[in-house]
């Protein structure tokens, strides 16, 4: 998790860029792109000035910009976030959709290749349009995780860096309990899990005396 922030733009961009085993993108296709990659750059510069263990004003001013800029651009994840009741309408506008496209080949038998090539294409991308306005129309970004990150400049400027307030630490401590809990059998786990962690314990020392 601690560097996943300096590789995820670099592993995004070449996902989205790859042509070895996937068709070309089209025009539309390569503008979304530019898009999300620069929504995750954004959000990553963020995040990495935000882990600066020390800050100046500037540093903050650069964080409040690149936060800005990422909610400016994150709409074009937006149809990602689409629960249920959304994905179902969607699909619903779909079936509709196909309805009216097979009626409408059923009728044209006797347009020319050109004409019909046309009208496909048409129909495609009236198809992708409704789609999204019905995934966008019920999603938002409207959860707390991104309400924090609007608190992180001002906190910063209050109380000092981030790091400090990490909880890695904490988490590593608790690791060898929570291997202990897995290994128990989940009723009156306590006992299971005190004897678990001096097993490891005196092995670890055993061990140590041996190497000494």
């Amino acid at each position: 998790m601690r560097s996943i922030l300096r590789c995820i733009l670099a592993v995004f961009t070449a996902t989205l860029r790859r042509k070895s085993d996937l068709r070309r993108p089209s025009g539309g296709q390569e503008v979304e792109f530019k898009k999300a990659i620069a929504c995750v750059r954004y959000l990553t510069d963020f995040g990495l000035i935000a882990r600066y263990a020390s800050h100046t004003e500037s540093t903050i001013n650069y964080m409040r910009d690149y936060l800005r800029r990422f909610h400016e651009t994150k709409g074009v994840f937006l149809r990602f976030r689409a629960g249920k009741a959304a994905k179902a309408k969607a699909e619903a506008v779909q079936r509709e959709l196909n309805v009216q496209r097979e009626s409408r080949q059923n009728a044209s038998d006797n347009l020319s290749a050109k004409l019909l090539a046309q009208l496909q294409d048409e129909d495609e991308l009236e198809r992708r349009y409704l789609i999204n306005e019905t995934l966008e129309a019920e999603s938002d970004f409207n959860f707390s995780k991104i309400h924090l990150l609007s608190n992180y400049a001002d906190q910063i400027s209050r109380y000092g860096s981030l790091p400090q307030y990490s909880t890695e630490s904490c988490e590593t401590s608790h690791k060898l309990f929570k291997n202990a809990y897995r290994r128990s059998n989940r009723v009156d786990a306590i006992p299971q899990i005190i004897q678990g962690y001096m097993r490891e314990h005196s092995f670890a020392i055993r061990e140590l005396n041996m190497e000494a």
